[in-house]
């Protein structure tokens, strides 16, 4: 009995003697040789939960991920408090599509360790992701709380709540962010995109020419910039930043396509319809990138180009969004033929469906309030 728990008590120095072996070779980037020291330790002591997970982090990254999963979950039996192994496996289920068992992996993180400030802000990616918004605000709020200065974790807050419609509690996020990190174009973007959504344009405004200042290829500080100046009814300094948002080659698909009605939208109001036609009848048949034939773009795109009447292109918004946005290009439409009266009708209905927070309903406000004027 004793030369057996001699020999148990060998191994397991061996096995612990590997595993600081293979941490050092790691470090080292040899990573085969950490790799075969890593297998030697498991070898010699399956409980050993620092090996499999040593092992789960190089197979991981050498884009073998079966293998990296099955050596997480081997760590996580031989210790059910390994904080990071739940973390590291969250992270390969999510990349799988696995979001529940990615949630109960970062759960199970931030329950080993609270102070582990990365899950929890993994846990509030995801949950944004999933439109949890109240379940990612509390994530983020604990990252920031283990660690004040994460600036992510304020940034990505500060969309949740933009997202939730609190746009003075984004703001603060935001404010946040750039008080960290003076140069973090995307905070001033977003910021001003809430302050936009206020009703401050003035502010809105200098925060997307200060992104601009800093990061001249930020698209979407053009983007954003050119709904404020559209709202202000300026035409040519409207064009040039939805061009330059189109021509960066930047924004992500519905943005492209917005960029696209927005510049019909512009050039018509003045004065140029047919280039403005034109022009979206190029994008459609040679420039545009995804999106399907039927879909909304496409449905707004054939009214704008003259290839679908106002009455049934009304009737086809499937949303309330899209009845707003439906009725804000047939007023513009409108407006372009100086028809003051019936666009001021439509851009009455758009403000009926009582959508608030997207751009066309923001330009239905400015519109009407440019006609009382």
């Amino acid at each position: 009995m004793h030369l057996v728990l001699a020999w148990a008590i060998l191994f397991a120095q061996e096995a612990e003697g590997f595993l600081k072996s293979a941490e050092v070779k790691q470090q080292q980037r040899d990573i085969e040789g950490a790799l075969a020291d890593y297998s030697k330790a498991i070898d010699m002591n399956p409980k050993l939960a620092p090996a499999w997970y040593g092992r789960g982090v190089i197979l991981s990254n050498k884009g073998q991920l079966e293998r990296a999963l099955a050596d997480y979950t081997k760590a996580i039996e031989a210790d059910p408090k390994f904080a990071k192994a739940y973390f590291s496996r969250a992270i390969l289920r999510s990349y799988r599509g696995d979001e529940e068992g990615a949630l109960a992996d970062y759960t199970k993180a931030v329950e080993s360790d609270p102070s582990y400030g990365k899950a929890w802000f993994n846990r509030g990616l995801l949950r944004s992701g999933r439109k949890d918004y109240d379940g990612a605000i509390a994530d983020f709020t604990r990252a920031i709380g283990v660690s004040g200065a994460d600036i992510d974790a304020w940034f990505n807050r500060g969309n949740a709540w933009a997202a939730k419609g609190d746009h003075e509690k984004a703001i603060f996020d935001y404010t946040k962010v750039v008080e960290l990190k003076p140069t973090h174009s995307a905070a001033y973007v977003y910021r001003g995109d809430s302050q936009a959504k206020k009703g401050d344009a003035i502010s809105a405004m200098l925060d997307f020419t200060r992104a601009i200042e800093m990061n001249p290829k930020d698209a979407e500080a053009y983007y954003f910039r050119g709904h404020s100046n559209y709202d202000r009814q300026a035409w040519s300094a409207a064009l040039e930043d939805f061009k330059k948002a189109y021509d960066l080659n930047a924004l992500n698909p519905v943005r492209t396509d917005t960029c696209q009605l927005r510049l019909w939208a512009v050039r018509s109001r003045m004065g140029q319809s047919d280039v403005a036609t034109a022009e979206l009848k190029t994008y459609v048949a040679k420039e545009r990138r995804g999106g399907r034939p039927n879909d909304w773009f496409s449905t707004v795109s054939t009214f704008l180009t003259g290839d679908q009447p106002e009455g049934p292109f009304l009737e086809s918004a499937p949303s309330k969004p899209q009845t707003c946005d439906a009725h804000f290009y047939a007023a513009v439409k409108r407006l372009a033929k100086k028809d003051v009266a019936g666009a001021q009708a439509l851009l009455k209905k758009a403000l009926e469906t009582g959508v608030t927070d997207t751009p066309e309903a923001s330009s239905v406000r400015a519109e009407l309030e440019a006609l009382k004027k």
